[in-house]
């Protein structure tokens, strides 16, 4: 462009030479050739013999006016015009007298003279001319200029003092102040500036090297510029320095011999632009961070995000939204444009009508339409390979800083499982409102304050009231607790709140007559916010009915049994006494009589002693079930009563083995009742030796961990599968046996007597196991603390 500019004036300038040239052309033929015309017209030669004259005053008025090109130019066209049209024999260039010849070539010499004197004479009263103007203007220059020159001080002088910044003249090596303007005194609060040197005016500023710049600047004649520079003064005259901020120029002032006279200081105030500016570089740094964090947030975001302009077509997308509508990270742009997007994503609504382009949802943000969290729209979609979604679209504008829209954010949600599961839930609703109106189970709505919202016919009728009456606001469910149930109750509640379900347990509730009804209820929360929660109650009336008479049937079976036995145990010892009593010694026949008949006591003994123990055990779970279990707890020595259990069922089991192992402390102090821990563990020994291999080792060991003991039981029988394991602490199961088809002797009820019995002393029972690999039964007691601990 620049290389432009430069040649088109050039080219201005030939042109105007060319057609200056083209005029010069044209006014010398045409002045030559008129002459010529009026000659032979009125035949004027030979009758005036010098007639030539007349062309030259011709070319000496072309030489005048138009310059030395126009006067040559007419002389050599007056010179031929003669030749051709005048001078015989005409028409041709041909002349035959030399005088002719001779007179042609002194008109031409003569009108070539004469141009050339003429342009001379014209050149030099052109020179004259201009050197006379040049002179005027010269004059006026120099008057102007000592005028501007006044005007000049003048404006500086105004200047200097209107100036919105602070402007010093200093003078001297001392840079004494010998002007200031208001802008100082206002700055500095002091009037006395005028006369005195830079260093008795502002003391503060040696130390901080601003005299020595000035030193510098005189010295060099190099002007300083500085930029925000940070400098301390006394501004108040108290003596407290105050960092102002100055944008500064120390300018060299010269003599008109160019020596170094003085400085003028130009100052600037900015603290107030540079404090503004860092606020605003922080409000930047801060703008650039809230921007990588929301570039980070809908990077990270598993909803999709787009971003569009005001004419809807997009300008970001995320990767979830490329994900969501299986888009590749280098799809066709062509893809993303509105009439395209349109027209793949085919939006339909959630009856499966299509929505037209002029509701689709970008098109609506921009159109001031916002829609976000509960005014959020579902719709279905299909994404670019074809596969249907159901999408809960939101978005909002984007406007500028005057309020106009420039785009819009549109963020899409999947919900097409959600989707899926409110058509289940509707479903399910649909089938538990059966249920409930079947009236099989009792089914309650209620808050955990006890207000309730639904309740059917079954629940009504189990307490006596009317569903009116258990609807009304006046009513609240805590009517229905007995009040020993209270703190169950409470307990109740803070479970599910925390957990949300509270697992099936029995418990009573309050008739309308007073009477108590036994149930079984389960509850879960519906709703963490309004705190609703969903019961399910069944009557237990007669479930509970059939086991309070099972227990009194076990219970009288149990005594009636017992008493018998008791008594054919009696006899079976004072038969085995009396048989020791023969005379000695008896007959061979006799001995071996008596042999047979001592073995065959001893085995009705140890029957006996089998149904004896059932007997106890059917007894116990009477007692566990009646609530008339009763422990004697007494502070303990735990490894004492391991020791003795350990050695009594040794003896009991002669040919089997059973390794103890016991803590380095002798003394492990619980509260218990032994006798209960004892048998709780002896049912451990009699269920591990019943399944352990004989010759295999049976492990007793007591640890002590933390503020509790823990006594496990090890065998290396077949083994329980993780289904069996929570199973074999219920009453009456049993697993088989090694070598067996069916379960062992017994009834099942020796691990679930156990059970009981740990955790009536606070304890916790399990079992660790596997397929092959044995079992290994535990129980812990809390350590008693002792009076001095």
């Amino acid at each position: 462009m620049r290389t432009i500019e430069h040649v088109l004036p050039i080219k201005r300038h030939q042109i105007d030479r060319v057609l200056r040239y083209l005029l010069d052309t044209l006014l010398a033929c045409v002045g030559s050739l008129l002459v010529t015309a009026v000659i032979v017209v009125f035949h004027l030669y030979p009758a005036i013999p010098n007639i030539s004259n007349v062309y030259v005053l011709v070319v000496l008025a072309l030489a005048i006016v138009r310059g030395r090109y126009a006067a040559i130019l007419s002389a050599v066209v007056a010179f031929l015009s003669l030749a051709y049209f005048i001078v015989p024999p005409l028409y041709t260039f041909a002349v035959y007298r030399i005088e002719e010849w001779i007179m042609l070539f002194i008109f031409l010499i003569i009108a070539l003279l004469t141009a050339q004197l003429a342009a001379a004479l014209r050149e030099r009263a052109e020179q004259a001319d201009r050197r006379e103007r040049e002179t005027r203007q010269l004059s006026e220059v120099v008057r102007a200029s000592s005028r501007e020159a006044e005007a000049a001080r003048a404006r500086l002088y105004d200047f200097l003092m209107q100036a919105p910044a602070a402007m010093t003249i200093l003078r001297g090596p001392e840079h004494r102040i010998e002007f200031v303007n208001p802008m100082v005194l206002r700055i500095s609060g002091r009037a006395d500036l005028v006369g005195k040197t830079a260093r008795e005016a502002k003391p503060e500023l040696e130390e901080q090297g601003v005299l020595a710049i000035l030193d510098e600047v005189y010295t060099t004649g190099t002007p300083f510029v500085g930029t925000e520079c940070p400098v301390r003064v006394d501004r108040r005259g108290d003596g407290v320095l105050e960092e102002v901020y100055y944008n500064l120029v120390y300018q060299p002032l010269r003599t008109a011999q160019g020596d170094i006279e003085g400085i003028l200081v130009h100052s600037v105030v900015v603290t107030e632009q540079v404090l503004a500016r860092r606020r605003v570089e922080e409000l930047n740094r801060q703008l650039e961070a809230r921007t990588a964090e929301l570039e980070a947030t809908f990077e990270a975001m598993t909803d999709g995000v787009i971003v569009c302009d005001a004419r809807g077509e997009i300008r970001y997308t995320n990767p979830a939204y490329r994900s969501l509508l299986a888009l590749e990270g280098d799809a066709d742009h062509q893809l993303l444009q509105l009439d395209n997007r349109v027209t793949w994503l085919a939006l339909r609504d959630l009856e499966g009508r299509p929505v037209p382009k002029e509701q689709v949802p970008m098109l609506q943000v921009l159109r001031c339409e916002r829609f976000s969290g509960t005014y959020g729209i579902d719709l279905m979609c299909r994404t670019h390979k074809g596969e249907d979604l159901t999408l809960n679209v939101s978005g909002a504008p984007i406007r500028d800083a005057a309020g106009q829209i420039v785009g819009g954010v549109v963020v899409f949600r999947d919900v097409t499982r959600r989707r899926r599961l409110e058509q289940q839930l509707q479903y399910s609703e649909r089938k538990l409102r059966s249920l409930v109106e079947s009236n099989i189970l009792g089914v309650v709505v209620a808050d955990v304050d006890g207000r309730i919202y639904e309740i059917n016919d079954r629940v009504a009728h189990m307490v006596g009231y009317s569903k009116d009456e258990l609807l009304s606001e006046t009513f609240n469910w805590q009517h229905l607790v007995p009040p020993d149930a209270y703190e169950a109750q409470a307990q109740t509640t803070r479970t599910l709140l925390s957990t949300g379900v509270v697992p099936p347990q029995e418990g009573e509730y309050l008739r309308k007559d007073g009477s108590r009804v036994p149930v079984l209820a389960a509850a879960t929360l519906l709703d963490q916010e309004l705190r609703l929660a969903l019961g399910v109650i069944l009557d237990i009336s007669e479930r509970k009915e059939i086991e309070r008479r099972k227990q009194e049937f076990l219970s009288m079976v149990s005594h009636e049994l017992r008493t018998p036995l008791t008594s054919i145990m009696g006899f079976i010892d004072l038969a085995l006494l009396y048989s020791d009593l023969f005379p000695k010694p008896l007959s061979p026949e006799a001995e071996k009589l008596l042999d047979k008949m001592e073995a065959g006591l001893k085995r009705a003994m140890r029957q006996v002693e089998i149904e004896t123990r059932l007997v106890e055990e059917l007894l116990e779970v009477t007692r566990l079930e009646m609530h008339t279990f009763e422990l004697s707890l007494q502070p303990e020595n735990l490894v004492t009563i391991v020791q003795e259990t350990v050695v009594n069922q040794q003896q009991a089991a002669r040919t089997r083995q059973i390794e103890l192992v016991l803590p380095p402390d002798e003394v492990v102090p619980v509260l218990v009742d032994a006798g209960r821990i004892g048998q709780a563990l002896t049912n451990y020994l009699t269920n591990a030796l019943k399944y352990a291999p004989g010759d295999q080792v049976v492990s007793v060991r007591l640890e002590v961990e933390a503020s509790s003991a823990r006594v496990s039981v090890c065998d290396q029988g077949p083994g329980l599968t993780a289904e069996q394991q929570p199973r074999v602490w219920e009453r009456f199961y049993q697993v088989a046996a090694p070598g067996r088809q069916g379960p062992g002797g017994g009834l099942g009820l020796g691990l679930a007597i156990a059970r009981d019995i740990i955790e009536q002393h606070q304890g916790q029972v399990g079992v660790q196991s596997a397929p092959g690999h044995g079992a290994t039964f535990w129980f812990t007691l809390p350590i008693a603390v002792s009076p001095e601990g």
